[in-house]
Order: C-alpha cells, then sequence, then structure tokens
C-alpha cells in the first residue's frame, strides 16, 4: 500500500533480508582467516608435510637416490636396531646427558641462586658475559677447544703433563662434557635466574623469619617452585643429546671422520648410510630420531601438566 512515506516491506520479508545478511556475515567471518592463512597452509603443506610423507615412504624401501625404489617394508628399521653402533651411540647419548645436565644444571642453578641474593645483586652484570658463549657454533668451540686439549695445546702445556684426550674414548667423552656445559651454563643461568626472580619474595622472607637454613630454602622452597624449569632444561638436554654430532666429530681428528664410540647412534648412522647412498635407511633413522624426540618432547609435556594439577 501507498503512503506518503514511501513502500514499506512487509515484517517476514525484514525479517528474512536481515537474516541473509547475517548469514553473509558469518560466512565472511568464518572464510577470510583461512584466506590469511592460505600463504602459510600452502608452505607448510609443500615444504613439511609432503617431504616428511614421501621421507616415510623412503624409509620402506631401497631407494639409492637413482633408478626405482624397491619396497622392503620394515627391514630398514630392523637393519638399524640391530646395528652394533646404535646401541653404542644410545650408551653416549646416555653419558653426554649425564654428564652435561646434570653438571651444568649444578652450576647454572648454583650461580643462579648466589646472583638472585640481594647481596650479590651487583653480579647480575654478569648475565650478558655469561651467555657469550651461547652464541659462539659448536663447530668454532669445537675447534677452540681442539687446539686446548691437543697433545701440544694450552692444557698439557699449562699443567706440564701429556694426557692424551683424543686418543682414549673416556677422555673424548668428557671433552666434549666439558664444551657443552660450557656453552649452555650461560643459556640456562639466564633461565634459572628468572624462574628464581618469579619466585614470591614473601615466601623467602617468611622460610627466613621462621629459621630456615640456606639448602632448606633451595630444597623445600626454590626447587619445588621451579620444578617444571628444571624439568624443562633436563629434557631438552636429552634431545640435544640425541642430536649431537659436530662437535665430537671435529674434535677427534679430521673434519668428516667419523668415531662411533663418541657420537650418538642416530647422527652418525644417518651420516653413514648418506655417505654409502643408503638412501631408505637414512630416512629410517631420521623417523627413529623423530620418534626418539617425540618420546622425550611426550614425557615433559606429561611432567609439567601433572605438576601443574597438583
Amino acid at each position: 500500500m501507498m503512503s506518503g512515506q514511501g513502500t514499506r516491506l512487509p515484517w517476514p520479508t525484514i525479517t528474512r533480508l536481515g537474516g541473509a545478511r547475517m548469514k553473509v556475515t558469518n560466512i565472511r567471518e568464518k572464510i577470510i582467516p583461512y584466506l590469511f592463512l592460505s600463504p602459510f597452509l600452502v608452505f607448510f603443506l609443500v615444504f613439511f608435510i609432503y617431504p616428511a610423507l614421501n621421507s616415510f615412504y623412503i624409509s620402506l624401501t631401497s631407494y639409492k637416490g637413482y633408478g626405482q625404489a624397491k619396497w622392503v617394508g620394515w627391514k630398514n628399521y630392523h637393519a638399524i636396531l640391530h646395528y652394533d653402533v646404535f646401541w653404542t651411540g644410545i650408551r653416549n647419548v646416555l653419558t653426554y646427558w649425564v654428564l652435561h645436565a646434570g653438571v651444568m644444571m649444578i652450576i647454572s642453578f648454583t650461580m643462579a641462586f648466589i646472583v638472585s641474593s640481594p647481596k650479590y645483586q651487583k653480579l647480575s652484570r654478569l648475565k650478558v658475559i655469561l651467555f657469550l658463549p651461547r652464541v659462539i657454533a659448536p663447530t668454532v668451540a669445537a675447534l677452540i677447544f681442539r687446539a686446548v686439549f691437543s697433545s701440544n695445546g694450552l692444557f698439557n702445556t699449562v699443567f706440564g703433563v701429556t694426557i692424551p684426550w683424543f686418543q682414549n674414548d673416556t677422555l673424548t667423552k668428557i671433552v666434549v662434557a666439558i664444551i657443552l656445559v660450557w656453552r649452555d651454563f650461560g643459556y640456562w643461568f639466564v633461565v634459572f635466574v628468572a624462574g628464581m626472580t618469579s619466585v614470591n619474595p614473601e615466601i623467602i622472607d617468611a622460610s627466613i623469619v621462621d629459621g630456615a637454613t640456606t639448602m632448606q630454602r633451595i630444597f623445600r622452597i626454590i626447587i619445588p617452585l621451579m620444578k617444571n624449569i628444571l624439568k624443562f632444561a633436563l629434557i631438552i638436554d636429552g634431545i640435544s643429546s640425541l642430536r649431537l654430532f659436530s662437535i665430537p666429530n671435529i674434535i677427534v681428528g679430521q673434519p668428516g671422520a667419523l668415531s662411533p664410540t663418541s657420537i650418538g647412534p642416530v647422527m652418525n648412522l644417518l651420516v653413514q648410510n648418506i655417505q654409502q647412498g643408503s638412501f631408505g635407511r637414512a630416512s629410517a633413522v631420521g623417523w627413529l630420531l623423530f620418534i626418539m624426540i617425540s618420546i622425550l618432547t611426550v614425557i615433559q609435556m606429561t611432567a609439567v601438566r601433572d605438576t601443574e594439577d597438583l
């Protein structure tokens, strides 16, 4: 019906138009985020998902880098798990993990506790200096310590000894552990200082008033409150030990020389199989590394979640 104010649409029609506009708006709100994410998703699928799936397929074949890949199933994994060098490498990983994580965490935690104390606030300036070794590349660090611990190196010259550091497996592992502690000490020192800073000072003050000793404050207050950080550091050190290759490989001799007695299992087998042209077995080694790191990551996440639920 016409009127002086123009034509008015029936109420049901207005309701349908409003509902249609809301549907279009909702569709836009759902689609637009995916449009912005699409470049990353394409990049992730092309350069991560596809190579990973292709690598897993190759690990089930005897692919040599040329020709047609022959399907062998799980034989590559079976062969790797029956290599003596694999289990020797596992022992090396555990050795480096204990030496590195144990020594590094004790030293870093102790220094962080001292620096966090009000009596030694001036020592906080050392954070930058202590962090500097972390900036040095592992290869450069290995070359430096190889020169220090060589037969005519700085250590033997200063102390007047002739210790064959790189001709003995145990001594070689000690040198590798020293390098790892030297590089990572500053990093975890800064992390532990940040963790101790987050501890409520009122709790510390109350414990002092109650007569708690320094060791009691450390083991009954600080360590329980920093449990997640300590677990995280322990798991990360385990993952680093699994991936360790360049440092022991450089200090034991000529660059590129392999030392199964002082290196981790995965990286050793990976390089050996690539050099021999066994890309199928090398891919299997890569997936074993992925599985090991995933297990450690799940353990770390589970431990942290259980602590938060307490």
